[in-house]
């Protein structure tokens, strides 16, 4: 699990956040492949190992698929090219208006 890293002295705040959020995302895509790739690894094991035919179902794909979507939800909340449309980017300007 990751955890935020304090601010150094002489570092720019909203970069520091960015970078934390990406340095997470990043752990987060690491766990994903490393779980993954070991269920797959345990269902070709198994695959191998077992004559029934019910074994030949690729189960882990629903652990890809759900996961993937939450880990492609990290990554556009991470790397979005668009930040104006941020509702949390919005609402700190209206507040630097007022």
């Amino acid at each position: 699990m990751s955890t935020v890293t304090p601010l150094p002295a002489n570092h720019d705040p909203y970069l520091w956040e960015i970078a934390n959020k990406r340095v997470a995302f990043k752990q987060h895509l690491w766990g994903y492949l490393l779980v993954n790739g070991l269920a797959w690894l345990t269902y070709l094991v198994l695959l191998v190992a077992s004559s029934r035919p019910g074994m030949r179902f690729p189960w882990p794909l629903f652990m890809n698929l759900g996961w993937g979507f939450g880990l492609l939800s990290h990554y556009l909340s991470v790397y979005r090219i668009n930040t104006a449309n941020d509702p949390v980017e919005r609402e700190y300007r209206k507040l630097v208006r007022k």
